[in-house]
């Protein structure tokens, strides 16, 4: 009997629920573009979760996304900071809109787009109850960057995918995500004016 190698074997089909973030493989249900001024306070957005997108996702995925739905709506989660960017903040939530009236679920996000080194401020966390543990040195920034020569350009556009899944439940971690793009843009005050 003749062994096919890798070459010789059909290629398998896609899976038939491919709705996943570039990079990453949390099913996406919605995203939102900031455009941002650095040192212009928190910018908070409503990210409506995309029912068109849930629909073609794995049936388990769209499960979640119901869950997910319900958590939002009892108003019971806290928010959560991204693992890695301190300067967002996220959690589930519904949204009333007007004319026409129609209530949505979705995410909400904040965004910190002041700048500055740790001296400058840290983030308010509720206090809570905890074990004793031992210092293990300054805590990170919450802001995004220290000064303005290292904000990205205007033209630079950065995705961050948020985790929503884990609002559900530690075995729902990292299979729903929301997408935000952020485009930090030139705040006008540093542009000269010019006489003719």
């Amino acid at each position: 009997m003749k062994e096919t190698s890798d070459k010789e074997k059909p290629s398998e089909k896609p899976p038939a629920f491919p709705t996943y973030t570039k990079g990453n493989n949390l099913a996406s249900l919605g995203s939102i573009l900031f455009e941002i001024m650095p040192n212009t306070g928190h910018h908070y957005q409503f990210i409506d979760f995309d029912d068109d997108l849930i629909q073609k996702l794995s049936p388990q995925s769209i499960e979640n996304a119901k869950k997910l739905k319900r958590v939002g709506e009892t108003d019971t989660a806290g928010w959560k900071q991204h693992p890695k960017k301190k300067w967002i903040r996220f959690k589930p939530g519904i949204k009333q809109y007007f004319n026409p009236f129609k209530i949505k679920q979705g995410i909400w996000v904040a965004i910190e787009s002041n700048l500055g080194p740790i001296t400058r401020g840290t983030t308010i966390i509720p206090q809570e109850p905890c074990d004793q543990f031992p210092f293990a040195g300054q805590p990170e920034t919450p802001y995004a960057y220290e000064t303005t020569n290292q904000v990205p350009s205007q033209s630079e556009e950065v995705l961050v995918s948020l985790d929503v899944g884990g609002f559900i439940s530690s075995e729902a971690s990292k299979s729903l995500s929301v997408d935000v793009r952020i485009q930090w843009v030139e705040s006008l005050s540093s542009k000269t004016i010019r006489s003719t």
